[in-house]
């Protein structure tokens, strides 16, 4: 097979020339298309879907949520006379 674009001579198996990587056109037996014609693929859809959207906005929640509580040193506040454990820092109530 030679590339009609640099004129390189190769095998028929390959599907694009190993010197320039012009992609040659597929041959089907059953249709009739000239070989010099550009190959069309289909385009993928842009827009991103619903859940990706309510995917990404839950982990921002989540993640922000994280962040919040770890920017607050002092959390909840201390239930009446509750059991408090200064050296692990955690507290019971009754």
């Amino acid at each position: 097979m030679t590339c009609p674009k640099c004129g390189n001579e190769q095998p028929d198996v390959f599907s694009q020339c190993q010197k320039c990587r012009y992609i040659f056109p597929r041959q089907s037996s059953n249709s009739s298309t000239d070989a010099n014609s550009p190959v069309s693929f289909p385009v993928p859809a842009s827009k991103p879907s619903l859940s990706a959207f309510f995917g990404a906005l839950a982990v921002l929640i989540a993640l922000s949520a994280g962040l919040w509580w770890l920017h607050t040193p002092e959390g909840l506040p201390l239930p009446e006379d509750p059991y408090t454990n200064e050296k692990h820092h955690f507290c019971i109530s009754s």
